[in-house]
This record gives C-alpha cells, sequence and structure tokens, in this order.
C-alpha cells in the first residue's frame, strides 16, 4: 500500500494494538482521543491487521477490527481531502463563491450519455458515502463494467476538465476529490480490461489538475503527480517509449515539492519511483539509466530504514538488486571481476529483502523477491554452476507456492518463464560438460550461455561480448 501519510506509520500500529487490548467498552473513546489518526489509510492498515489476524486463526480480532474500520468508513470523508493543504482548503472555502460561480469562459460543459451519468451518478454517490472501501466499491464498478470502456474515459476527460473551471468552488472541489478517488480505485481495479481501467484512471487524475493547481494546492498537485506517473507507468495503451519519460516528468515536479527537507518519507518514495522509472527507461543508454536507477535507490534508503519503513525499506532493496542484475547484463565492457561483482551485489540486496519478508504477514512480497533470487542464481558467476541453479530451482519453486494461475497469474507466468531459461541453460551446460577439458574455455562458454539467455534476443548484446575476445 503507498501510505499518503507515512509519519503516521507508527501512531497506526500503536493505535490498532490500543483496540486490541481494551475491553469493548473503551474502543470508541480510544478513537475519539485520536481522531487526527482516523483516515482511509488507518481504516485499509486496519483491514490488513485484521486479514493477518485471520490468517493466523484468530477470528475474533479480525471480526473486531474489520467491524471498527466499516463503522468509521460510514462517517469519514474523502481520503484525498486530508492531504490537501489545511491553510488553503479553509481560505477556498471562506472565500466568496460569486466569481466562481460565473463562467470563466463561454465554453458549453459537454453532457454525458444519459447511459454514462447514471453510472457515474451510482459511483460517486457510493464513494461520497463510503469511501474508498475497495469491499464495497469494486462490486459497484463491476456491475457497471459494460460502460466502462475507453469512450467513457474520453467523454469523462472532457466534461471534467470543462465543468471544473467554471462551477462554483465547493462543487468543483467535490467533484475534484471523487474524480481522484475513483481513479485511485480504478488504477488498481481488478476486473474488466486493463488498458481501459489505466485510461479511466489517468482521464480521472488529469482533469482534477484543472482545480488541484500546484498554486492553490501544492501538496495535493504533489500527490496528483506521484498518482498520475503511476498511472502513465501502468498504462498499456501508452507508447512504451513515451510513457517512461512522462513519468519521470511527474515524479520530478512532485519532487519540487515534497524536498527531503520539507517531507523525507514522500520524498524518498518519488526516489524509488524515480528509481523504477529509470530502470524501465526506453530512452538514452541503458547503462547510464540503470546507475541513475541505483542512484536513486540508494537516496530512498538513505530514509527508508527496516525499523520504520519495513516494507518499503524491503522493496527498496529488491528493486536495488534488480538494477545491479540488469546492469551486469548491459555493462558488456566490464570485464568479467566486474560481472560477478555487480550480481553478487544483487544478491546481496535481495537476500536483505528476504530477511524481511520472511517475517511478513502477506506471503506477495516474499514470493517476489524469491523469483528475483531465483534469476540471480541462474546468471551467477561466482561458485559452483550445478549448486547456483539448484539454489535458482529452488527459489522459483517456493514462489510457485504463493502464485498460482488463478490467484497471480501475470507473476505466475513470470515464473514459469524464468523456469524454462533455467532449465535451457542447465541442459545446454551439461551437453558440453563432459567432453570440456580447458576450465577457462569452459568458463568462457558458460557466461556466454548465460548472455545469450539474458540478451532477450537481442544479438547485438551477444556480438558485443564476442567482439572483445
Amino acid at each position: 500500500m503507498i501510505y499518503q501519510n507515512p509519519e503516521y506509520y507508527q501512531k497506526y500500529l500503536f493505535l490498532i494494538e490500543q483496540l486490541l487490548r481494551s475491553p469493548q467498552g473503551q474502543y470508541q473513546s480510544i478513537l475519539d482521543g485520536n481522531s487526527e489518526l482516523i483516515d482511509t489509510e488507518f481504516i485499509e492498515m486496519m483491514r490488513q491487521r485484521a486479514e493477518a489476524e485471520k490468517n493466523m486463526g484468530n477470528i475474533q480480532n479480525a471480526e473486531l477490527l474489520n467491524s471498527i474500520a466499516d463503522r468509521l468508513n460510514e462517517n469519514l470523508p474523502s481520503s484525498f481531502s486530508s492531504n490537501l493543504d489545511r491553510e488553503k482548503k479553509q481560505n477556498l472555502e471562506s472565500s466568496s463563491s460569486d466569481n466562481f460561480n460565473q463562467p470563466k469562459t463561454q465554453q458549453k460543459i459537454p453532457e454525458l450519455p444519459e447511459a454514462q451519468q447514471i453510472v457515474l451518478v451510482d459511483i460517486f454517490k457510493n464513494i461520497e458515502k463510503h469511501g474508498t472501501n475497495r469491499e464495497i466499491i469494486y462490486p459497484i464498478l463491476q456491475k457497471h463494467l459494460p460502460q466502462l470502456n475507453l469512450e467513457f474515459a474520453d467523454n469523462l476527460r472532457r466534461w471534467a476538465t470543462i465543468g471544473l473551471s467554471q462551477i462554483s468552488t465547493q462543487y468543483a472541489q467535490n467533484l475534484a476529490l471523487s474524480l481522484v478517488n475513483l481513479s485511485g480505485l480504478m488504477l488498481y481495479f481488478p476486473f474488466g480490461d486493463r488498458g481501459t481501467n489505466i485510461a479511466i484512471s489517468r482521464a480521472g487524475f488529469e482533469s482534477s489538475l484543472t482545480f488541484f493547481t500546484r498554486e492553490k494546492f501544492p501538496e495535493a498537485y504533489a500527490e496528483l503527480m506521484i498518482n498520475l506517473g503511476i498511472a502513465v507507468e501502468e498504462d498499456l495503451l501508452a507508447d512504451s517509449v513515451e510513457k517512461w519519460e512522462e513519468a519521470i516528468a511527474c515524479y520530478e515536479k512532485a519532487s519540487e515539492i515534497f524536498t527531503r527537507e520539507v517531507n523525507p518519507e514522500r520524498w524518498a518514495f518519488i526516489q524509488e519511483n524515480l528509481g523504477n522509472a529509470y530502470r524501465n527507461r526506453k530512452q538514452g543508454e541503458p547503462e547510464i539509466n540503470l546507475q541513475q536507477s541505483i542512484t536513486f535507490y540508494q537516496n530512498a534508503l538513505q530514509v527508508f530504514t527496516v525499523e520504520k519503513n519495513r516494507e518499503k525499506w524491503g522493496l527498496t532493496q529488491n528493486n536495488l538488486g534488480s538494477s545491479y542484475l540488469q546492469l551486469s547484463m548491459v555493462n558488456l565492457k566490464e570485464s568479467r571481476e566486474d560481472k560477478e561483482q555487480l550480481i553478487e551485489s544483487s544478491i546481496e540486496c535481495y537476500e536483505k529483502a528476504l530477511q524481511v519478508f520472511k517475517k511478513d504477514p502477506y506471503p506477495d512480497n516474499l514470493a517476489f523477491v524469491q523469483n528475483s533470487l531465483g534469476q540471480a542464481y541462474t546468471v551467477r558467476l561466482q561458485g559452483n554452476y550445478n549448486d547456483n541453479h539448484k539454489k535458482a530451482q529452488q527459489y522459483f519453486e517456493n514462489a510457485l507456492s504463493v502464485y498460482t494461475p488463478t490467484s497471480n497469474p501475470y507473476y505466475y507466468q513470470q515464473v514459469k518463464v524464468n523456469q524454462q531459461k533455467l532449465q535451457e541453460l542447465r541442459e545446454a551446460v551439461s551437453y558440453i560438460d563432459s567432453p570440456m577439458e580447458n576450465k577457462e574455455d569452459f568458463s568462457f562458454i558458460i557466461e556466454l550461455l548465460k548472455l545469450t539467455l539474458a540478451s532477450q534476443g537481442d544479438a547485438q548484446k551477444v556480438f558485443a561480448f564476442l567482439e572483445k575476445i
């Protein structure tokens, strides 16, 4: 989960422990005494803790936390409003709305088709009532799937962008908040077409920027740029090259507001997102992009600690390991020793993440790191290759104990592909092992085979390696 109030993380945990240890009659007084902590992030953490308690067999604790979360969610205001700059929000709401009631332009607000109007009213009504509770809102979105298409995304963008610039301030704020919440829900909506869902998410985020401008709402604007950057990264319909440039631009704009001095944890989160974007960037030299991504991850780890930011620290270590591993494949000018060191650095990062996620009640993170370790041991140059391959296979099997074709088909398929690469390498090594007498030649062939598999069909990487011989 992305915490928009990371400084409250430990306070959330403490408050949940208080609720679990207190008599039933004291729940409300405890909540009243900590009203500043009651927001959608706290509710989401309660639901995560409830799921963990359920998995551990503590059914009573799970039911208690879910019950309190449901009750709080009924009366909770929109999640995004808690992130608005309080002073600017008060100034905005107390100012005269006369000027805002007058159209800023003569441009007519476009009308949505009737069917789409009905859908949007139903969705916004429930978001206003239930917040971003996925257990309630997702079934409503699923009910309206036939109308949630690319035409809906285009119409929503035009309607909201023009409408937000012409309606009164209070209505515009409510509409913008609803758009942001809808966009956040669509970003992770597991049903329907993924590309269409992201298109709707982007339409909402982008149109809400008409209201949440950098000048009037700098922090809300920065949060929007972070979320928009994530949506752009996930956009299956966007240009595969340009989308990473757009995402980087979004994160850089957010980092101008959330500096390390002003908000170190949000700054660190942006640094991690920049690391992800540069690791996947298509423009520029791959080696330079990967080195830049490593710098961003290291920046994030200057703030994230295993004590205070356990999950973020573990995921950042995993991502840093992936950049080291990818760099070992593209850095063809480096010596074998340098390649070995990059791979060993990746394994070191993965193992740090593994130690954290072994104690994680949510197995997906652990499976993710197991898959990463399997990839690293597949191409490891140090040590005995048979031992490395056995470790790789075990890590892949561990990951598949969590990822199944039904529970997580995307990552399940990724692990299966990695297993196939490992098998191809093992068969090739087995084929050349017996007759090979010159160990230097053998080492060269092993490295060439690994590079061929890691190149993912890019012959230029292999040719560049051979030209150095």
